[in-house]
């Protein structure tokens, strides 16, 4: 089994944009808190498939800069919905696989796939 790798230390790693910010507070906006910028639920879509290398996930997301994708694995790093683990010899390459927490979003990615399928069609 893979294991978990500690949290990396960042030196003087400019501050993270300002994320935006509701008038309300209900369990919508704390979701796009989360998984509403550009970019993460695509993502969170590809880490549902399988656990991937960075190199993999850029590759599975074309168009998506290097800078961004680092960016969207930190903060959902942060959120507790990803996590960097070491995969097994003889590989010994850290990957990305969601938690129990990021694993929970899987209805509401196909959901919302379904629905944006049903867009295409019309």
């Amino acid at each position: 089994m893979a294991r978990a790798t500690a949290p990396r230390k960042h030196s003087a790693r400019p501050a993270p944009p300002r994320k935006r910010r509701y008038r309300e507070r209900s369990g919508l906006t704390a979701a796009l808190d989360v998984v509403g910028e550009r970019w993460t639920l695509l993502l969170v879509r590809e880490l549902l498939r399988a656990p991937r290398r960075y190199g993999e996930l850029l590759e599975a997301l074309p168009g998506i800069g290097t800078n961004l994708l680092v960016n969207r694995v930190r903060d959902l790093e942060a959120a507790g919905v990803l996590r960097r683990v070491l995969a097994p010899s003889p590989q010994s390459a850290v990957v990305y696989e969601l938690t129990d927490r990021g694993r929970t979003l899987g209805p509401a990615v196909d959901a919302l796939e379904a629905w944006g399928d049903a867009s295409i069609d019309r």
